[in-house]
């Protein structure tokens, strides 16, 4: 799901005289810094921050305001610090504790994360957008029922909240209700017709019916409203590939990693359409960096494996079958993968 963090805007007054007052100056270098965070310049954002920050170490709106350029600029540890000192200073700034909430996500720390919303929702039980992240945590970690609790709380304040929408159809394509997620995607496009997750979350649910035309024209809608967005060629790839069409899978993949150069994903999937395809030895340099991105992705072993199988090196399709069944223990695929490995190398000739 897509949280936006929303610039901290806020214009300095001018003395009559054309001029400002010592006082101001931390409010226009506030200013510049929010322009430039608008430009998607964040190095000349955060400069602008940190001169208002010397000169008002107590400004909270500044230390959120560089928090959020830092974490715009994949810079977190310095985006959490920033917050700490807005909650310093403030203990009960609601925004410090959200934004700090969507830090520890991105980082993965959703037990942090949820800790944060909660404490928000403690302080404004209004506040919209915590309901909505802290659902999208729920979901990732199976709650599905909590999950909706919380999309519903989100309603019940506004019930035109798109993400509440999408996200309750994101929890029916979960448990393959896709009827059900279909209509609240339609839901979401009639309230906002320009919207991509919508567009983006009825694609899944056509994709997982196997109505891959569908889905292949929703992901693309999408794509023209938000052309950035690897997920989206990650996900309209998978489609493409699921229809055999390779070549226009593998593009999509690579314009997701060009996106996003970490998307263990988009390699997986790149390299397996390309081991799909007979390539293996690209498809090994593909799974390679998957891997070296995540070290615990056990599905990257499971395709490495198959495709050093198909190259006849059975010692390296073994060990990589081994690591994914242990990685996923509970995975039959990964242990009849191993298990299938096993027997063939029993039947190999030893090499004299």
């Amino acid at each position: 799901m897509n949280m936006m963090r929303k610039l901290l805007l806020i214009s300095a007054a001018l003395l009559a005289s054309g001029c400002l007052s010592y006082g101001e100056m931390p409010l226009r270098y506030l200013e510049r810094g929010n322009h430039w965070s608008q430009q998607h310049n964040y190095t000349r954002a955060i400069a602008e921050f940190n001169k208002a920050i010397d000169l008002d170490k107590s400004f909270v709106k500044a230390y959120l305001a560089r928090g959020n350029a830092y974490a715009e600029n994949g810079d977190l540890e310095h985006a959490i610090a920033d917050y700490n000192h807005a909650i310093d200073i403030d203990p009960k700034s609601t925004q410090a504790f959200f934004f700090r909430g969507l830090a520890w996500y991105e980082k993965g720390l959703f037990d942090l994360s949820m800790n944060d919303y909660d404490y928000v929702l403690n302080l404004d039980p209004r506040y919209v957008n915590a309901y909505i992240n802290r659902a999208a945590i729920h979901a990732i970690q199976g709650n599905t029922e909590l999950a909706v609790e919380d999309y519903n709380k989100a309603l019940e304040i506004d019930n035109q909240c798109i993400a509440a929408i999408i996200g309750l159809g994101f929890i029916a394509n979960e448990k393959k209700d896709y009827d059900r997620a279909i209509s609240y995607c339609n839901k979401a496009l009639t309230i906002s017709p320009a919207s991509p997750n919508a567009y983006a979350e009825r694609g899944r649910a056509w994709s997982m019916q196997g109505d891959y035309d569908r889905a292949i024209s929703d992901f693309t809608k999408a794509l023209e409203l938000a052309p950035n967005n690897d997920w989206l060629y990650d996900n309209r790839g998978y489609v493409y590939a699921e229809k055999g069409l390779h070549d226009q899978a593998i593009s999509d993949f690579t314009k997701a990693i060009e996106i996003a150069p970490l998307n263990y994903y988009a390699y997986n999937n790149r390299g397996y359409t390309l081991y799909e395809k007979g390539v293996y030895d690209r498809a090994i340099d593909d799974f390679d960096k998957c891997i070296h991105i995540n070290p615990e992705f056990a599905e990257a072993y499971e395709n490495r494996s198959k495709a050093w199988k198909s190259l006849s090196n059975l010692p390296k399709a073994f060990a990589d079958a081994e690591k994914a069944a242990a990685l996923d223990p509970q995975n039959k695929e990964y242990r009849d993968l191993l298990e299938e490995i096993k027997r063939e190398t029993k039947t190999v000739a030893p090499i004299k």
